[in-house]
């Protein structure tokens, strides 16, 4: 249902989660609008899991949207860590596969499953994410002006800084 052309993706997880007595997750907020501005990026091809937020549509850059309508996987990691690890993986993959330099995660929940649970990404797709990385908007924000945020160690997907 969920990997069949369904459009119906919240609808189906929700299904499950209801099945299985999985208690809703904390709703993040989507850190992509808090960016002001991002004049050091434009050469750069920066995928985003959903629709150009208005604020970052002013700026030059070269974003790619995938316009992924399943969500990221983050919602079933408690319930089934395969199938979330499949719908994440097919995130991750589809921004890798555009081209794209980097995926900007738009909250915590997928910076955690995009980056913190790539090996397990990985596995499940039998791919490799290697000279690949995630970001968070805060952590762009710094790249952006000119700081090295200490969170850049902690991260699964490498961050290399030129």
């Amino acid at each position: 249902m969920l990997f069949e052309g369904s459009e119906n993706y919240s609808e189906a997880i929700n299904f499950f989660k209801e099945i299985l007595g999985v208690k809703a997750a904390p709703k993040y907020e989507n850190e992509l609008k808090k960016i002001e501005k991002l004049s050091k990026f434009k050469e750069f091809k920066i995928a985003i899991k959903d629709k150009l937020p208005a604020n970052l549509s002013a700026y030059k850059a070269n974003f790619i949207e995938l316009n992924a309508k399943m969500p990221c996987g983050y919602d079933l990691l408690k319930a089934d860590e395969e199938l979330a690890c499949k719908l994440a993986s097919k995130i991750v993959f589809a921004a890798f596969d555009s081209g794209a330099d980097f995926l900007l995660a738009s909250n915590e929940a997928e910076f955690y499953i995009f980056d913190t649970l790539a090996k397990k990404l990985e596995k499940s797709a039998n791919r490799s994410l290697q000279d690949f990385y995630v970001l968070r908007a805060s952590e762009l924000m710094a790249l952006e002006n000119g700081e090295i945020p200490s969170g850049l160690k902690e991260h699964v997907l490498k961050v290399v800084i030129i």
